[in-house]
């Protein structure tokens, strides 16, 4: 009895992390979705989620603005992201590389 409980938590496991797999490669697919209709091509979305991690990677507060404004001094078009794709990246650095964000709406 004990190992069919095992054997159901570890069935359980397995189907929590293919749809966490699932849910990550459709954040990454509507991102690259957008990055592409803002104008980045393939070859430059690397670099600029990179350019991304490099801003937000020692913590602090951001905001669109903020990140925008950091891009920008990077050599990055004027307000390429929007709350959408910076979102979707928030989620992405959460999942993949746990980092831990915290989201305050301001009024």
């Amino acid at each position: 009895m004990k190992s069919k409980r095992n054997s159901q938590k570890i069935s359980t496991l397995s189907e929590y992390f293919l749809c966490e797999m699932d849910n990550i490669k459709n954040t990454c697919a509507t991102l690259l979705s957008i990055l592409h209709a803002r104008g980045l091509k393939h070859a430059e979305i690397s670099q600029f989620v990179g350019d991304i991690i490099n801003i937000v990677e020692y913590g602090g507060v951001f905001t669109v603005t903020s990140v925008n404004h950091a891009l920008e001094s990077l050599g990055w078009p004027e307000q390429i992201i929007n709350e959408i794709s910076f979102e979707l990246i928030m989620e992405i650095l959460e999942s993949i590389f746990e980092y831990q964000v915290e989201v305050h709406t301001v009024h």
